[in-house]
């Protein structure tokens, strides 16, 4: 007769393998492969990204402002895994998004929205803190856990970067973890208290995206914290 309370153990067991175990494993995995790789992925999710978006209508001019004001902001930041780099693109949804190896994603009407460089800055850095804590892939890792783990030991990725870029496109349409969000924001917080003594910035950028999510709400926001709790802890001392 079997032991219906073995059949308990191995289910905890594979929950907390699956709760605890990948997600342990995804952070150190991710950290393991050489740099070209998620350099490599987030240039070919974007190429992808590029049949839905359009030419940014944002002026150069404007655009080489933002990217070198974003330089100049990274000086002051803990070291970078990646170079960060701004591209612009034009959609319908104000967005902004990061990618493996460093490219940040800003779409036009966020950039438009933004009433203030600090609003637009609070923003990027929360991007930036994705980059840093090497959130995408992560997340790309736990989509493609045994391919990667077995690659980053043996040192042959070849396998496996064209899973990633298709796990990828995925995660950008669905989002990265709660967790991830609020670490990203807590990563903005404290760079915008160092460099400008506030974060009230993006406290009020994060009510202008309340408003637009009001007349519409993507997918991907489903993932982020609420937008009261990311007010709240902005304006927190």
């Amino acid at each position: 007769m079997v032991d219906f309370s073995e059949y308990c153990f191995l289910y905890r067991m594979l929950f907390a393998g699956y709760r605890y175990g990948i997600p342990w494993v995804s952070h150190y995995a991710a950290r393991m492969l050489p740099d070209r790789v998620p350099v490599f992925v987030g240039e070919k999710i974007l190429d992808q990204l590029d049949e839905q978006f359009e030419t940014s209508q944002i002026p150069v001019k404007q655009q080489q402002i933002i990217s070198k004001r974003i330089a100049v902001l990274q000086q002051q930041l803990p070291p970078m895994p990646f170079p960060v780099q701004i591209e612009f693109r034009d959609s319908e949804i104000a967005n902004a998004f990061a990618l493996p190896g460093g490219k940040i994603v800003l779409l036009d009407p966020l950039v438009e929205l933004a009433q203030s460089d600090q609003q637009l800055d609070g923003v990027i850095l929360h991007e930036m803190g994705h980059v840093y804590h090497r959130h995408m892939m992560t997340r790309l890792v736990e989509s493609s856990l045994t391919a990667v783990v077995v690659a980053s030991l043996t040192g042959d990725t070849s396998g496996v970067v064209h899973q990633m870029i298709g796990a990828g496109v995925f995660v950008m349409s669905t989002g990265l973890s709660r967790d991830m969000e609020r670490q990203a924001d807590q990563f903005a917080k404290q760079a915008m208290l160092k460099t400008y003594h506030t974060s009230e910035p993006m406290a009020a950028m994060f009510e202008l995206l309340r408003q637009q999510q009001m007349q519409h709400m993507p997918d991907w926001l489903s993932s982020h914290p609420n937008f009261s709790e990311r007010i709240e802890s902005m304006r927190k001392p």
